[in-house]
């Protein structure tokens, strides 16, 4: 039997107030979809029909030529998005692949300017939700244009939009078409700096070049891998660990900026990731340690005390790496390392009062860093005469802090008065 939208919401009210009587509805309820009427956990709705012949409506008054009419739509197209869960509409029905792409790109520019951009992540989301693919342009000769900016390319890295990059990703979805803009910048380079590790591996299986730099800032994927990124797991460098593994990886180049990837991964307290670079030969004789400024980059993000613990073992871990290695750092990088951990006031009492839950988890969790803290002052204590060596072991962590800036005001004083010390550690 066939009926129009009119007979079906007719059916649906009577459904609503008279189920056990009406057997249309109960047979809609059972296994009729019909193109009016969508079944929601068991009851019969037309919201989403409604959005969709709106949108449609929408989509046919629009002029595309004009920059303020698709501007407007795309805030109009927003607006239907909430609660619009189910039965979602083919897109490519309803618009071009030309008219997605530049919705997708307007999303992610966040014209409001708003925090966190919830239009433009709803839509990325919608757009996903919908099985969207995107349909790469051919030229003449039939073969995929490659060099072309998408809004994959202009996701910035410092913006709350990172959680967007794994729906574009499901948009834009084939690792055989590596995208890149008028900078060089990549597909595969956002899904190293976005650490996406299962698309790395997808973009390396298909043959992409792991060495390739991005001109204008010389990153190789290797460097985006280790730059991190607040928001994103900083303990999760599997993309990086992907391109550590491969022979052909360029373990020593540097960047526009002269940082090596070695670099990166001390300068983001990232003992294991420094562990591997060196057992695959990566270059120790060159190595600079970070500045004060560049090693703070391995706290930003934290701020539980967790997790400025967690990143102080960290930090003191990187340390005992490069020592392990024949790596001595000279002493104002260990002044430089130490100030860091107290300001991030990881030497208070706090790490060993135990009357409360948390501060016994903390105390738990600060064992590895009082013997790491200890055996990172025992080194430079090697270099002192004896009975200054059993004083730094009956030291307690406030005791060792305090002893480091002891010295170090006695370092600028006497670099004051234009003396130079030559203590390594």
């Amino acid at each position: 039997m066939s009926f129009t939208r009119d007979d079906c919401i007719r059916e649906r009210r009577s459904w609503t107030d008279h189920l056990p009587c009406c057997k249309l509805a109960r047979r809609i309820y059972e296994s009729h979809t019909c193109s009016f009427c969508f079944v929601k956990d068991g009851f019969g709705t037309h919201v989403e029909q409604d959005k969709l012949e709106k949108l449609r409506s929408m989509r046919a008054k629009i002029n595309w030529k004009l920059k303020k009419q698709r501007r407007s739509f795309y805030r109009d197209f927003t607006e239907l998005l909430v609660d619009w869960n189910d039965q979602l509409p083919d897109l490519r029905v309803i618009f071009r692949g030309v008219e997605i792409d530049w919705l997708l790109q307007e999303a992610v520019r966040n014209r409001e300017k708003t925090p966190y951009n919830y239009r433009g992540r709803l839509f990325i989301r919608f757009v996903a939700r919908s099985q969207y693919k995107h349909v790469p342009w051919l030229d003449r000769e039939g073969r995929p244009e490659l060099r072309r900016t998408t809004s994959l390319h202009r996701i910035d890295p410092s913006s709350t939009m990172c959680d967007a990059v794994r729906d574009l990703f499901q948009i834009y979805d084939r690792c055989d078409l590596n995208y890149v803009d008028s900078h060089g910048y990549t597909h595969f380079h956002v899904a190293c700096r976005f650490n996406l590790h299962v698309k790395v591996k997808h973009f390396l299986d298909l043959g992409q070049d792991p060495n390739q730099v991005v001109p204008r800032t010389g990153d190789s994927p290797l460097h985006l891998a280790l730059q991190g990124i607040e928001g994103v797991d900083q303990s999760n460098y599997k993309s990086a660990e992907l391109l550590l593994e491969r022979d052909d990886t360029d373990l020593d180049v540097a960047n526009a900026e002269g940082s090596t990837p070695l670099q990166l991964a001390v300068a983001n307290h990232l003992p294991d990731v420094v562990d591997q670079l060196l057992n695959e030969g990566a270059n120790l004789s060159n190595f600079v340690f970070p500045t004060k400024s560049y090693f703070a980059r391995g706290s930003r993000g934290v701020s539980s005390l967790n997790n400025k613990l967690h990143g102080t073992v960290q930090a003191l871990k990187v340390v005992e790496c490069l020592k392990k290695k024949g790596y001595r750092l000279s002493l104002s990088d260990a002044l430089m390392v130490t100030e860091y951990i107290t300001k991030l006031g990881l030497t208070k009492k706090y790490l060993v009062r135990k009357e409360t839950l948390i501060e016994r988890i903390m105390s738990y969790a600060s064992y590895p860093f009082q013997i790491l803290s200890r055996r990172f002052s025992w080194e430079w204590g090697m270099n002192l005469p004896f009975v200054c060596y059993i004083i730094i072991d009956n030291l307690t962590n406030n005791g060792l802090t305090s002893m480091w800036f002891a010295l170090k005001e006695r370092i600028e004083e006497n670099l004051w008065h234009g003396s130079t010390p030559s203590v390594g550690i």
